[in-house]
């Protein structure tokens, strides 16, 4: 007979690898893999502590942007308390979408004229993002020039 516990397990190994014959065994890693998730599972702490939280100064400039009646220079001032938030800010301003005249953007005063409240909503939620997700090693130049290196 098979235990509760056993088929919560095989229930689970179902649903994270997809439906399996009762005959057909689990490779090691798939074991591993459930295991691993098991155990994070157990212990939320793990997950909470690896969130990144939202700075509070950010959470003040989405207020701003998100009230009709917004102070320019406040939102500037706070955004420029956030570097990380200013430099995305202005790389955005200076994209090909937004700066079709090629003029380089190099203040916040400028790139919030350009982007508007929406586009510069964007680039501070974008500067939030950018920092919860991995990046690329390589980029795709480098990986060309590399492999153009080795032929």
């Amino acid at each position: 007979m098979v235990s509760i516990e056993e088929t919560h397990r095989q229930d689970f190994y179902d649903f994270l690898f997809g439906q399996s014959l009762a005959t057909v065994q689990h490779d090691e890693l798939s074991y591993y893999v459930a295991d691993k998730i098991e155990a994070v599972l157990r212990t939320p702490n793990i997950i909470i502590e690896a969130m990144s939280v939202l700075p509070a100064s950010l959470s003040q400039v989405i207020d701003q942007l998100t009230d009709d009646n917004f102070d320019t220079q406040e939102l500037l001032y706070l955004i420029q308390q956030e570097p990380a938030i200013a430099a995305k800010v202005i790389e955005l301003s200076n994209s090909a979408f937004y700066n079709r005249t090629g003029k380089e953007i190099s203040d916040l005063k400028s790139a919030f004229m350009l982007l508007g409240s929406n586009g510069l909503m964007e680039g501070v939620n974008n500067s939030f993002v950018s920092k919860l997700t991995p990046h690329l090693k390589y980029t795709l130049n480098s990986m060309v020039i590399k492999f153009g290196t080795i032929a």
